[in-house]
């Protein structure tokens, strides 16, 4: 028993590993910003940022360049240049350089206010889903660790944004050291997958969910086979003028007569014999409410095949099923 444990604890541990690798590697950075298409870092300096301008602007100057692109691509790295190495613009574009794409010579007009309603924005769809789901369904549906993380996220997003040393935020990290302020507000929100997961992954095994699950699925097939019923004797008066059966009388699953044979393998066991009896069924709250809906929807749905002109090829598909089901 100690072994198995182990041994399950030891695959929870390599599945969360597989998956914060996943999204370590999908999380990184395709598109390269101003820094690097100069080949230096945000925090490097403004001679290094000159001094590497004069390098890259010699190789894509279209007097020496015949490539037929290198005019654009000068003419772009001039003013990527002329955004770095102005402070005001250079600060700007670390802390806000997502909220305007393609327009970044926008964003020095940027009020606080401005930024701080994008960042509600960003955040507001999915904390509203999680907290929305939580009061509706319990905390069982969804555990707490991934609405933390996410309040996490939004204030570590906003004091980034405002704090006069956030755009020196894991400098010292060797992976992170070419990214952004708002790149890395970014890598950081997409690691909520590794949260919201984790509980399921890692929590404590329940033994009773292989029991409700069997509990569930059987209360499904017993609507599922209400629903058949009613549908056997709706077919029963518009095909014959006869009095349809009552419901005790209807043959399992539009079989002419129970019979001796299924009445012995039905009620072989007691615990099904119980959980699946139709006088329980109908004591039971949950089935009732379904089953008013499924009738006011069937009757609907006559009604308008009956507008519709349709109701023969409805009493066909009908037949049809309770053949196919026979």
């Amino acid at each position: 028993m100690v072994v198995t444990c182990c041994n399950a604890l030891k695959g929870r541990e390599l599945s969360m590993a597989v998956m914060f690798a996943i999204v370590f590697i999908s999380s990184m950075k395709s598109e390269k910003n101003y820094f690097q298409h100069l080949k230096v870092t945000p925090h490097s300096s403004l001679d290094a940022i000159k001094k590497s301008f004069k390098a890259e602007a010699m190789l894509l100057h279209p007097d020496r360049n015949t490539s037929p692109t290198a005019s654009t691509d000068y003419v772009e790295l001039s003013q990527m240049y002329k955004t770095l190495v102005n402070d005001k613009k250079r600060e700007a574009y670390m802390r806000y350089g997502d909220m305007l794409r393609g327009r970044k010579e926008k964003v020095v007009e940027m009020s606080p206010f401005d930024v701080l309603y994008v960042v509600t924005v960003n955040t507001a769809s999915t904390l509203f889903g999680m907290c929305i789901t939580i009061l509706i369904h319990g905390q069982s549906v969804m555990n707490f660790t991934a609405l933390l993380y996410e309040i996490f996220c939004f204030a570590l997003d906003v004091y980034l944004r405002f704090a006069p040393d956030a755009t020196s935020f894991l400098a010292g990290v060797p992976i992170l050291n070419s990214y952004t302020v708002f790149e890395l507000v970014a890598f950081l929100r997409s690691f909520r997958l590794v949260f919201m997961y984790y509980y399921s992954i890692m929590g404590e095994d329940d033994s009773d969910k292989t029991w409700k699950a069997g509990i569930l699925l059987v209360r499904n097939n017993l609507v599922t086979i209400e629903l058949l019923d009613e549908y056997i004797i709706a077919v029963q008066r518009y095909v014959t003028s006869r009095k349809p059966v009552v419901d005790s009388e209807i043959a399992w699953r539009g079989a002419p007569s129970v019979g001796p044979k299924f009445e012995n393998r039905w009620n072989y066991s007691e615990r099904i014999r119980g959980l699946c009896d139709r006088h329980d069924r109908r004591d039971l709250r949950w089935l009732r409410w379904n089953k008013s809906s499924l009738q006011s929807m069937l009757r609907r749905t006559e009604a308008a095949l009956e507008k519709s002109g349709g109701l023969s090829m409805f009493v066909y598909l009908l037949l049809g099923f309770v053949w196919f089901m026979t």
